[in-house]
């Protein structure tokens, strides 16, 4: 398996959650600017994978840390 697959792997239960929101929300704000196309669909999908990123470096592997060792206790 890639290093490519394995991070993707990481940051997929983050991604699941935000991307619909992340999505929507940027394509609704830039269809009210006039600003359409595909490559729009770049922007937010860049953005989701950045958020994933975020949320499982700072949110989600600390979490699992502090919980693991709790049940060492």
């Amino acid at each position: 398996i890639t290093k490519a697959l394995v991070w993707i792997a990481s940051i997929s239960f983050p991604l699941y959650l935000i991307h619909e929101y992340t999505g929507f929300s940027l394509l609704h704000y830039f269809d009210s600017l006039g600003l359409t196309g595909q490559y729009m669909m770049l922007i937010p999908i860049g953005i989701s994978f950045i958020l994933a990123y975020l949320i499982h470096k700072y949110i989600e592997k600390p979490v699992g840390v502090y919980f693991k060792s709790l049940l060492k206790k």
